[in-house]
């Protein structure tokens, strides 16, 4: 007997003992009935067992109130954490200090930092100040001894950015690159050569199953391995003075990496189990363009504020530490013969040896991957038999607390563990329908996923070909679909209108699903990341890195509300109005609502129209509005800050900012004067376009 396979046609024999030789049970197998399968594997050597470890370090320069409030996201931390789960506490400057709250022994004990780029401290260093088990402490047995580490914690600094004129960094004092080198290996259980080769092994095994290193750094490193370099630091101070072409061109050189340092180190971290988080709190250049790829390559995530007072770290560490992960994760995407994988987006590692395999250090809910797909041969023959077809075959491994797995969960100790280490697979199987022509193609378009994939392809671009190239290839790719939109729906009328400059629909007044998509290549275009106003402004350097790491990994629905904020209004504070509106002062004034929610991603803003005075001010806890900002936030994988102003009365900059289809400024750049001057702009170039096509 054989079953065929639905994506490659190969024919499978089996036994007529299997679970598919009965015929009338084979209808109810889930591989075979449903799209989602979820299969947990059988250890063969019996159920392994393991603890996940937990280590903050703390940069003790960014001043007392960086200081203060990484004190308290770390006792959020310790709140989301389960009461088995092992954390340890250092802290680092000049030296790297490893705090003991287990009471058996002094209370901190420190390991000087070289400056040198050979340098110490690695593993040999940490290890004999402190051996590993007795760093390592179980959370629901110490928390009050981690509390009061933390409370004795005192800043060596003020918190002021590097000194410009300290080239190489050998008279700083941060010491980010040699505390982050040897407490990866300390955790490793590995010491390493300067070729990055594992040396002077201490304990058995291959590293961590679940480990989590959580960065806090509050200034630039400017001391020993990893030290911002001083090129990089006095390009920040370039100015909109030496004209637009050479800000951008300077802009996009910060975009790139300036060493390969933070990218080693979080290859190193991924290959023993570390996922390290950087949590950077600082109004001053840190160089994040950098220090990203330390969370990139190892799995974990960057965050950033530029100060304590927008910062909602303690919350966002919290739900961080709580969410369910993902380890040594292993993505493989099988097609039908008519179509293959042309190209991967997002934090993946394709296979070296096998094809269509992917690798991925860790993930959350959150992680998101794109794939571009191309034809294999003239494309679907359309035959309603043989529907185009992929299957995803997710394979990962989770912790399961003993008490879920059926077993006793008194197990604190790093001798017998505390999670039951499972490893599972999840199969996603597939099926669509062939568009009948290029307007059904478009009826089933998803403006969000449409953006996310074009904002990959936009920040390749903008890191090797510029972002001046960048913006023109978005606004470039945006006429030709204008243009073949109005060609496919009516190329008489088109070509008409190209000839004697008549109107062209450039909104998508006869495709629904597209008419979102000039507003949000619009607001792409009006973002830090793109505007040219923006390209030689210091404070903005950081902010484009840490947008590029969110537009990479966030799913398509964040990417929108990142780049094109959505606003709804409410007729009172439980009738809601319309769910969406224009980003424009004419849209507020046309709706007539009292009440405006806008979600900028980062910030949710509650607007109350000046007409709005009578209403109750802030919105009740059992108001509908206030409900749906609570979901939002429940939802919301990066806690948004929410600001609640009146029309009239408080200072409204934040929101009036949010309103991007108004002008900037005075500008040659059509994106900067305004949306319908956007509009007209398109409207041209598919003139242009369309002429130079015939």
């Amino acid at each position: 007997m054989t079953w065929v396979c639905a994506l490659c046609g190969a024919a499978n024999p089996f036994s007529v003992r299997s679970r598919y030789g009965k015929i009338p049970q084979r209808h109810g197998l889930p591989e075979l009935r449903t799209e989602v399968v979820d299969l947990a594997y059988a250890e063969e050597e019996g159920e392994s067992f393991t603890t996940p470890v937990h280590v903050a370090l703390i940069d003790l320069d960014g001043g007392e109130a960086f200081l203060e409030i990484v004190k308290s996201s770390v006792l959020a931390a310790l709140e989301a954490l389960h009461p088995a789960a092992l954390f340890g506490l250092a802290t680092f400057s000049q030296k790297v200090t490893l705090h003991r709250v287990d009471g058996a022994g002094p209370p901190s004990v420190s390991v000087q930092v070289s400056d040198r780029e050979d340098g110490k401290p690695l593993l040999g260093d940490l290890d004999a100040a402190l051996p590993l088990e007795h760093f390592l402490v179980p959370v629901g047995r110490c928390k009050e001894q981690i509390g009061r580490a933390l409370d004795a914690l005192e800043g060596k600094g003020g918190g002021e950015g590097p000194n410009p004129l300290d080239v190489g960094g050998k008279g700083g004092r941060r010491a980010l690159g040699p505390a982050l080198e040897a407490c990866i290996a300390y955790l490793a259980g590995h010491a390493f050569d300067d070729n990055g080769m594992v040396v002077d092994p201490f304990q058995d095994g291959g590293g961590l199953v679940s480990g989590n290193l959580m960065v806090f750094l509050g200034g630039a490193p400017d001391f020993g391995r990893g030290a911002l370099g001083i090129d990089r630091r006095m390009a920040t101070g370039a100015s909109l003075g030496d004209g637009a072409e050479s800000s951008s061109d300077t802009a996009t050189d910060l975009l790139q990496a300036g060493a390969d340092f933070y990218r080693s180190m979080g290859e190193r971290a991924a290959a023993y189990g570390i996922s390290c988080d950087l949590w950077a709190l600082s109004g001053d250049y840190l160089d994040l363009a950098s220090l990203e790829a330390l969370p990139a390559h190892s799995g974990g995530w960057l965050h950033h504020s530029r100060s304590a007072e927008e910062s909602q770290m303690p919350q966002e560490l919290f739900r961080k530490v709580a969410q369910p992960k993902a380890s040594s994760c292993s993505l493989r995407l099988r097609t039908s013969p008519e179509f293959r994988v042309a190209r991967y987006y997002g934090n993946l590692m394709a296979n070296a040896k096998y094809e269509d395999l992917y690798h991925v250090a860790s993930c959350c809910p959150s992680d998101t991957y794109g794939f571009d797909f191309e034809y294999v041969g003239r494309g679907f023959n359309g035959d309603p038999d043989c529907p185009p077809a992929l299957q995803v075959a997710f394979q990962y491994t989770v912790l399961v607390p003993r008490a879920e797995a059926g077993e006793a969960d008194d197990v604190d100790s790093l001798n017998v563990g505390s999670h039951l280490v499972q490893r599972r697979l999840r199969v996603i199987s597939k099926q669509t329908t062939v568009a009948k022509d290029q307007m059904d193609c478009y009826d089933s378009t998803s403006p969000s996923a449409v953006l996310s994939l074009l904002a990959h392809k936009v920040i390749k671009a903008s890191l090797h070909a510029g972002l001046e190239e960048a913006k023109s290839l978005v606004q470039d790719w945006l006429v030709i679909l204008v243009s073949n939109y109005n060609l496919q729906l009516n190329t008489d009328q088109f070509t008409a209108a190209v000839h004697s400059g008549g109107p062209i629909d450039c909104t998508f007044a006869n495709a629904a699903s597209l008419q979102p998509m000039p507003r949000l290549i619009y607001g792409m275009l009006r973002s830090v990341w793109l505007r040219a106003s923006s390209f030689a402004d210091s404070g903005r350097v950081d902010e484009r890195a840490y947008l590029l790491h969110l537009l990479r990994r966030l799913p398509p629905a964040a990417v929108s509300d990142i780049l094109y904020p959505a606003m709804e209004s409410f007729a009172d504070l439980d009738k809601p109005g319309l769910p969406k509106h224009s980003l424009s002062r004419a849209a507020l004034v046309a709706s007539g609502s009292p009440i405006f929610l806008l979600d900028a991603f980062f910030h949710l803003v509650v607007y109350y129209a000046p007409g709005a005075a009578d209403l109750p001010f802030p919105p009740p806890q059992q108001s509908a509005l206030r409900a749906k900002i609570n979901a939002k936030k429940a939802a919301r994988s990066i806690m948004p800050k929410l600001h609640v102003l009146r029309g009239g009365v408080d200072d409204c900059k934040l929101f009036e900012e949010c309103l991007i289809e108004e002008p900037a400024f005075v500008s040659v750049d059509s994106v900067d004067r305004g949306f319908p001057a956007f509009i007209e702009s398109i409207a041209q170039g598919v003139r242009a376009y369309a002429a130079a096509e015939r």
